[in-house]
């Protein structure tokens, strides 16, 4: 397939741009068939950045009985079989892929670093280095009692038929990169004719609050006080015996992950693309044959902040606090377009929009964790953009509320009113003994059991971070990688054969095409191209031009890093063409 190529572009890194070009036959040939991402089943040893298939794991592994197993989205499973808590949180936020790997694209123009890493984490079954978990005996009778059975402590009281059972949690192993997985900044449609944008940057965004995982655990213990009887046997007859380290439960500490997650490869903004469910205005699909023109400006040198606020009691979520300093302008064949139409929400393996992925938690319904937010939600001005990531939402609630701050038999004793019981102290009915003393027993209150820790030590997940994003200085690595047209060699694959001519590019210049005076430098009213000279008298010179059937087949470049001040070539600024680059009729213009 012929094509052309700047092996390394020698124009500066991006934060701001200007790009016209024409094309036709957006569908030409066949572009690759759409890989399903994230790749195979979600196990360890897979391409996913997502967790292992827990329910799988929890069958093989037989932890079908174990009320202390800990899944990747910090849902608790209760005893007696695996029952996922409904409409919980997870402690997981998946997300999103890169979108060069999820379309059937046909290119029209790549650029930027090819060699850009996915750092992908592989997700682990690891098991804490704390006592094994028993089943309680349960209550027989209303109010406190001593319901040991067995003895030596820490493993009494317990089911005997059921055993003890293995505390296990999923974390993430080192990071394994992988450049195939990120794409270059790209312009190209889709296998339905929707116009698809990508400004993929080389920065990295800060990440709070959307993963966690169990960092380790540590235990619980009591101390059982009962009364020994005048008519039992020594050591004490008579008095209140306290016998102590029975094992009661864990404490979990948990390890903020987010930025191994969600920060898994560079930030990227995606513009158009097709429609998605409660965004369904778009642009129009270029898929006739005819002559199209886009005329895209960009500035992402601002800063964006995003936090997710947890949902109100009712299940209604409070509005996003966004703030963002990125924009775009677009022109398609001379229509302005702006809000959905320039960038909206797009689908993800949520259970509504694309097919629920395995081993992923679902709630009653069949939705998954994860969702995209609309662009209503989002509250963005017209020509406001987004990072791609910004707009993961969780379907149920903020990712720390998903997280248990401890398991006990004796729990917290939250309401407590009595003076002799510390609000926030654990519970300790279920290690006194069930003979009650009267008042003014000596030895005061030597017949209450006790815990240890008196209190939770580790910090109590309520406290931790709501899902916030922040990232300022976004950048495009240009400067030095390949430009290729309709792609480089790193995406020949994509290469589908589209017709182009008239290509500008302006680095680190913007303009708002909802001005028609801006327009017109390109198509002029009845449809036209417009001389390049006319934009080059108000904008400057372009960093890239292509112009005239003989310059396209030639790849010669005579924007101003092709050409000097006297129009001399200079040589570093020359496309290379590729097999044979064919002169297209008629010329261009739009709907012809």
């Amino acid at each position: 397939m012929s094509y052309l190529e700047l092996k390394a572009a020698p124009i500066p890194d991006m934060t701001k741009g200007i790009i016209s070009l024409w094309f036709r036959d957006a569908r030409k040939n066949n572009p690759p068939e759409p890989q399903a991402w994230p790749s195979g089943l979600w196990s360890p040893g897979t391409d996913s950045m997502v967790p292992p298939d827990t329910f799988k794991v929890i069958q093989e592994q037989a932890f079908k009985h174990n009320v202390f197993f800990w899944n990747a989205y910090g849902q608790f499973i209760t005893g007696g079989g695996v029952t996922l808590p409904l409409f919980e949180s997870p402690s997981v936020m998946i997300p999103s892929p890169p979108p060069f790997v999820a379309n059937g694209m046909h290119m029209m123009l790549t650029f930027g670093d090819a060699q850009q890493s996915y750092d992908y984490c592989e997700w682990q079954v690891t098991y804490p280095g704390v006592i094994e978990a028993v089943n309680y005996v349960p209550m027989l009778t209303a109010g406190p009692q001593w319901s040991a059975t067995a003895w030596p402590p820490p493993y009494a009281p317990w089911i005997m038929a059921d055993g003890k059972f293995k505390v296990a949690t999923f974390v993430l192993s080192g990071s394994t990169p992988k450049p195939d997985l990120v794409p270059q900044s790209f312009i190209g449609v889709d296998k339905d004719g929707y116009l698809t944008i990508c400004l993929q940057t080389n920065t990295k965004a800060s990440y709070k609050g959307y993963a966690f995982q169990l960092d380790r655990a540590t235990e619980i213990r009591a101390t059982l006080s009962y009364f020994q009887s005048p008519t039992d046997l020594p050591p004490v007859p008579g008095q209140w015996v306290k016998v102590p380290n029975y094992w009661d439960g864990y404490e979990f500490w948990y390890k903020d992950v987010s930025n191994e997650v969600m920060g898994a490869q560079p930030e990227t903004f995606v513009i158009g693309g097709p429609p998605a469910a409660f965004d369904f205005i778009t642009m129009p699909p270029v898929s006739d044959g005819a002559w199209h023109h886009l005329l895209f400006s960009f500035d992402i040198s601002g800063g964006v902040g995003v936090q997710w606020p947890s949902l109100l009691t009712g299940g209604a979520r409070p509005p996003p606090s966004v703030a963002t300093g990125c924009k775009a302008w677009l022109a398609l064949d001379d229509h302005n377009y702006t809000g959905a139409a320039l960038q909206h929400r797009f689908a993800m393996h949520d259970g509504f929009q694309l097919p629920l992925l395995p081993g992923m938690g679902t709630d009653a319904t069949g939705f998954g964790p994860v969702t995209s937010a609309t662009r209503a939600v989002m509250n963005l001005e017209d020509n406001a953009i987004l990072p791609r990531n910004c707009w993961v939402i969780s379907f149920r609630n903020s990712p720390k509320l998903g997280l248990r701050r401890f398991a006990s038999t004796a729990g917290l004793w939250e309401l407590a009113s009595s003076t002799y019981i510390n609000k926030g102290d654990y519970n300790w009915f279920n290690w006194t003994g069930s003979i009650w003393p009267l008042e003014g027993t000596p030895g005061g209150f030597e017949w209450r059991g006790e815990l240890h820790p008196p209190k939770p030590s580790n910090p109590d997940p309520k406290t931790f971070d709501l899902p916030t994003y922040q990232c300022d200085g976004f950048i495009i690595p240009v400067a030095g990688h390949p430009i290729g047209i309709p792609a480089s060699e790193h995406h020949l694959e994509h290469n589908t054969g589209i017709e182009m001519a008239e290509l500008q590019i302006w680095a680190n210049r913007t303009i708002d095409t909802a001005d028609i005076s801006m327009r017109r430098l390109f198509v002029d009213g009845n449809g036209e191209p417009v001389s390049p000279s006319k934009a080059a008298e108000v904008l400057g010179k372009p960093d890239i031009l292509l112009h005239g059937s003989g310059n396209w087949q030639k790849g010669k470049n005579t924007g101003a890093s092709g050409a000097d001040d006297d129009d001399k070539p200079i040589p570093a600024g020359q496309f290379v063409p590729v097999a044979k680059i064919e002169k297209f009729k008629p010329e261009p213009e739009l709907g012809k």
